[in-house]
């Protein structure tokens, strides 16, 4: 068998050390913004009109 079985007791305390391991913040902030990128507020507005409007009630 090349995989491991995970039981629930072996998955839980994988998932604890994982969390353990990678910290939130552990490489640092993440910081973004659509100037550093490109496109404006309008022109994503625009590419996503539709999912926009399929999703309006949502907003």
């Amino acid at each position: 068998m090349p995989y491991p079985v995970l039981t629930t007791n072996l998955l839980t305390a994988s998932c604890v050390q994982w969390e353990r391991d990678n910290p939130a913040m552990k490489y640092g902030d993440h910081v973004y913004s659509l100037k550093r990128y490109g496109p404006s507020h309008t022109e994503i507005r625009d590419r996503f009109a539709a999912y926009y409007q399929a999703f309006s009630s949502s907003f």
